[in-house]
């Protein structure tokens, strides 16, 4: 099959939120066959839970229907469960290898920062709103260490500590 400029398509489908392939919604051409990526062009395991139920990457598997890792991040964050993938928000979220999560532009990235600084906006909030910043590629956050993120959080009470 030829779409509208001429490309041939070897595969199409339609996905649910983290990956899962909507029945009745994909068609594979008989040349595609062999053909092993889906969701977020990650690579899929279809031995284990079956057509596209299972996505992998350099550090993760994860189920596409319940969008959650199999396996724990290697880069644990301490705001989130080792078991989520893509800060469960695919829409603005990617990880292409498992160990670190990518907003899909800038503005996705800076959207976030400025949402959870919002949140945090008490003068005693101060040294927590500096950690949360964005890396050089304008897309990743920069990394928090657990003595630093304890060391701004040592004045919250114990509900700002479980949101941070």
């Amino acid at each position: 099959m030829e779409n509208s400029i001429g490309i041939k398509v070897l595969i199409k489908s339609s996905y649910y939120s983290f990956g899962m392939v909507m029945p009745g919604r994909n068609w594979t051409a008989a040349s595609a066959d062999g053909y092993r990526f889906g969701f977020n062009s990650q690579e899929q395991d279809d031995e284990v839970y079956g057509n596209g139920n299972l996505n992998t990457a350099e550090f993760w598997g994860y189920d596409t229907r319940l969008g959650r890792r199999w396996n724990l991040d290697p880069k644990s964050n301490p705001s989130i469960s080792n078991y989520a993938t893509f800060l469960n928000n695919p829409i603005f979220y990617s990880d292409l290898l498992g160990d670190t999560v990518i907003g899909l532009s800038a503005r996705s990235a800076t959207r976030t920062k400025d949402i959870i600084q919002g949140t945090f906006s008490k003068d005693y909030h101060k040294d927590f709103r500096k950690l949360i910043s964005i890396g050089a590629n304008g897309m990743t956050f920069k990394p928090i260490s657990k003595g630093d993120f304890d060391k701004a959080t040592a004045n919250f009470n114990e509900d700002e500590k479980a949101l941070a």
